[in-house]
């Protein structure tokens, strides 16, 4: 979401820096950040705790995305029995980040349908690192899989992705940029604010 439009800024502004991106989830992100090995964590946190200041880059909600011409579609919408039951791609850890976290009102889920989703009610195929990997993998497949809609708005007609409405209403989040607070960097500063502008480029 933010990658194309960063090297856009860095070679026209910058084009002597460098920027480095790796992949790190919700605790392991912000101890990286704490450290000092990292300048900045980019991503959903649900508390930010007083060492660090964020920035909002955006509002994000989830949506579920399908191949083009999957069997279990109808008119743009899942129901929640084929949600519960036709395999999904998580992107997580079974054991760890993500793997009990979906982005749908659970009671509603619960009081309505029954179920709660996750890998414990939910059947599941396939637990990946990234986004575009679980993206590729719902292409070639009947697999459903949970994604941002803003991301997967970008890249659903490159992969013949469809964005279905879950059968469960989504819940909005915050896509934070986290940096520590206490540590005075013009740099850092002039960083932040192009992570700001990538977003509305």
């Amino acid at each position: 979401m933010i990658g194309p439009a960063l090297v856009n800024l860095f070679r026209d502004e910058a084009p002597l820096a460098t920027f480095s991106m790796r992949p790190a989830f919700l605790e392991q992100a912000l101890r990286a950040v704490r450290r000092g090995e990292v300048d900045v964590a980019l991503g959903l946190f649900n508390q930010i705790p007083p060492a660090f200041v964020a920035t909002t880059l955006y509002v994000e909600e989830y949506c579920v995305i399908a191949r083009q011409g999957h069997p279990g579609i109808v008119d743009g919408r899942v129901d929640a029995q084929t949600y519960a039951t036709v395999g999904h791609v998580f992107v997580g850890w079974p054991d760890g980040a993500f793997a009990d976290q979906t982005p749908f009102d659970h009671e509603a889920m619960a009081a309505t349908y029954g179920v709660t989703p996750g890998p414990d009610q939910i059947r599941t195929h396939a637990y990946v690192a990234q986004w575009e990997t679980a993206m590729l993998m719902v292409a070639a497949s009947d697999a459903l899989a949970d994604c941002p809609r803003k991301l997967a708005s970008r890249f659903a007609e490159r992969f013949g992705l469809q964005l279905v409405e879950p059968p469960f209403k989504p819940f909005p989040m915050l896509v934070q940029a986290v940096r520590r607070a206490s540590v005075p960097d013009a740099g850092l500063d002039w960083l932040m604010r192009k992570l700001s502008a990538a977003v509305s480029a």
